[in-house]
């Protein structure tokens, strides 16, 4: 798992230090994106500041693992749905899902896998069709699809923490 964020692999991962966490302020942190709000504007930085505005849109790693950050909640009742859908236990993915940072595409059908009670780290994606391929044919998840993934937009690649099991995005379907 990676050292910034436990839910993307530090190869990959492009945190910006040039700016400020919206909920800290400090700079010179690794700084990725987020989309959600302050849950107590008292506990901020700049409490004025968060009253008025509380949604942020980069944090630090350590503010996005805080209990006083959280998705949107549109996020939360997206995820969940998906989430249950592949039987995930929502109750186990619900605090793991508030320190996931928003670097990756979301749309109507992505979710990002979850096995072993936790969320599988971001590894990058396919670099070419030969990759894709390989990748594909390790999928845990392959099961779940009837669609050949490696013919399919781009491919994130995820692995698991704990049993090291292989899954894309494009196999969830």
């Amino acid at each position: 798992m990676g050292r910034v964020s436990k839910y993307v692999s530090d190869q990959v991962l492009q945190p910006r230090v040039d700016v400020a966490c919206g909920h800290c302020r400090k700079f010179g942190k690794p700084v990725l994106p987020y989309y959600g709000y302050i849950v107590d504007p008292d506990k901020a930085a700049r409490p004025r500041q968060a009253h008025l505005d509380p949604f942020v849109s980069q944090l630090c790693t350590t503010c996005m693992n805080s209990d006083n950050t959280a998705k949107h909640e549109h996020q939360v009742e997206h995820a969940g749905r998906n989430l249950a859908a592949y039987q995930v236990p929502v109750v186990s993915a619900a605090k793991a899902f508030h320190q996931l940072p928003d670097v990756l595409p979301t749309g109507a059908d992505f979710v990002w896998p979850f096995c072993c009670d936790d969320f599988c780290e971001w590894l990058g994606t396919a670099r070419d069709e030969e990759e894709r391929r390989a990748w594909c044919q390790h999928d845990a998840w392959q099961s779940k699809s009837n669609e050949n993934p490696a013919k399919t937009g781009v491919l994130h690649l995820f692995r698991c923490g704990s049993c090291e099991k292989n899954y894309t995005n494009e196999t969830q379907r």
